[in-house]
């Protein structure tokens, strides 16, 4: 039940394309909307008051009574019930405002919105305010509510709400599912079905919400990494894309969400669920590391991608010797060379993304962006787009194969940038003022283990050590020679440049007072 003061309806079932044309496209199935099938070889679209409308590709989102899903599957099951219902209600919050015994939901209207739970055998009622819209949804009547709930202890507390309930205002809202569906994708590959159109969930614990995220993501990482010319080859991937939780320290869950798997993309972090209280605790990347491969391993796993690092006790001559997190990267890569049967690895730069913690970055008080590392302005260093890069360059690994990748090392280094070009950069392209200022190693260190923990702060400190002193004629962290990367010449992929990534990303600087 809603309780709201306003209401803003918006009609159901709306529809948006995504591509590169497509993100423009917008359009409602309506009782004479319907997929455009002649286009959807090159093209797909609806046609809408007779109107076609054409995009790259049509992401169907009109829910559990899909009009697409026929288009789709050649088929158009109806929906079953599943034997539970909802009654729902909205109204003016008028409507309760005068009635003493009712009027207690209201507190602190205008200021915060209100959700309250109340549950009994086999049923619970939620009341809230805020804002409504209209449901296409059967009548109700609130008689049938209030036999719901006769005889609960609280029926002094929310008779009188539901009873004000204004004529029309219940709705009958029944709870329908359907059997899995074989497929998600029409057979020119260019209609998806998403959302309930797809995949019906009951409304609970955010089943609805959490599917629309995960299938928005993947539709939009598919679609970037396809391109506008394999549109169809993008909708294959995200309908096969799905996200599947393991814990990295439990290996049974691990075989669970590798299983039937042909490849593992694995990442390990310094960073496992806890703080860094001391150093020993760093040797948790190790160990899960360790369960990563067994996992793969047990699973019969045909390629391992893996986010590694260099040598750095070879490339530092041992110099720098707490460079755990690096260390532990480059021990894990050399277990899942001996375990495994085909490995390959990525070996990133620094992350751009680490520009909004403010040991990198932040904005002074006069709106003036200080990037910030404690590495001279002149030192040459290189970078990446975390998400972006190492997406491209583990999906062309695995679409190469293990012939053409197994046992090699790429690295996803963008351009060698010197540190004082930050700023200069980031004026051309966001127009704003920038500096580039290094704070020292100790207010680095500081920061950069403040909210890891202060086991890893020596670690952190090291690396930008070395980095302020790597040699400029070598690569990756100053550990490998340029002619030892081939990513160019195999994969023929580069990492993204700062420029790239800030018109990409629309990273337009931390907020002021971020430290």
């Amino acid at each position: 039940m809603t309780v709201s003061s306003a209401s803003s309806p918006r009609a159901q079932g709306d529809c948006i394309g995504i591509g590169t044309n497509a993100a423009r496209v917008v359009s409602k199935w309506g009782t004479n909307g319907h997929i455009h099938r002649q286009l959807e070889a090159q093209r797909a679209g609806v046609v809408v008051n007779d109107q076609k409308v054409s995009a790259d590709c049509v992401i169907a989102s009109d829910g559990v009574h899909s009009k697409a899903l026929g288009f789709v599957t050649g088929k158009d099951p109806a929906p079953v019930s599943s034997e539970y219902a909802a009654f729902r209600a909205y109204f003016d919050a008028d409507e309760i405002a005068p009635d003493p015994e009712a009027n207690w939901l209201l507190a602190g209207a205008g200021k915060t919105d209100q959700a309250l739970a109340f549950a009994g055998k086999g049923c619970e009622f939620t009341m809230c305010t805020g804002n409504a819209r209209e449901s296409w949804t059967a009548p109700a009547n609130v008689q049938d509510v209030l036999d719901q709930i006769k005889d609960w202890p609280c029926w002094d507390q929310i008779a009188p709400i539901i009873k004000r309930t204004p004529p029309g205002k219940a709705i009958n809202f029944p709870l329908l599912t359907r059997p899995p569906l074989e497929t998600w994708l029409s057979p020119a590959g260019r209609v998806l079905l998403v959302g309930d159109a797809a995949h019906p969930y009951l409304p609970m614990a955010g089943q609805g919400a959490s599917q629309a995220i995960e299938n928005a993501a993947a539709l939009a990482i598919s679609l970037e990494l396809a391109g506008k010319n394999s549109v169809p080859l993008g909708l294959q991937a995200a309908e096969k894309i799905s996200l599947t939780s393991a814990d990295i320290f439990d290996i049974e869950s691990l075989q669970n969400a590798f299983s039937g798997a042909y490849g593992v993309f694995a990442v390990t972090n310094e960073i496992n669920s806890r703080t860094v209280e001391n150093e020993d605790d760093l040797k948790l990347e190790l160990e899960s590391g360790k369960n990563i491969i067994s996992a793969a391993k047990i699973c019969r796993i045909q390629h391992f991608v893996f986010s590694s690092l260099p040598d750095m006790r070879r490339a530092t001559s041992g110099r720098f010797d707490k460079l755990f997190h690096m260390d532990h990267k480059f021990i894990i890569e050399q277990w899942a060379k001996q375990d495994l049967p085909a490995v390959t690895c990525l070996l990133p730069g620094l992350f751009f993304t680490n520009l909004d913690r403010p040991q990198y970055c932040r904005r002074e008080a006069n709106g003036v962006v200080r990037f910030c590392p404690p590495i001279p302005p002149t030192k040459l260093v290189q970078w990446v787009d975390p998400v972006h890069d190492m997406g491209i360059f583990a999906a062309e690994v695995f679409a190469l194969g293990i012939a053409k990748t197994k046992n090699k090392n790429y690295v996803v280094c963008s351009p060698k940038l010197r540190m004082g070009e930050f700023a200069s950069t980031f004026t051309r392209v966001t127009g704003q003022p920038a500096i580039y200022s290094p704070i020292s190693m100790d207010e680095w260190a500081d920061l950069a283990s403040r909210a890891v923990g202060v086991g890893f702060k020596e670690d952190i400190r090291q690396m930008m050590e070395w980095i302020s002193i790597a040699p400029e004629d070598k690569i990756c962290y100053g550990a490998l020679d340029p002619a030892e990367d081939s990513s160019w010449e195999e994969l023929h992929l580069r990492a993204s440049s700062f420029e790239d990534w800030l018109r990409r990303s629309g990273w337009r600087g931390p907020p002021e007072g971020k430290i």
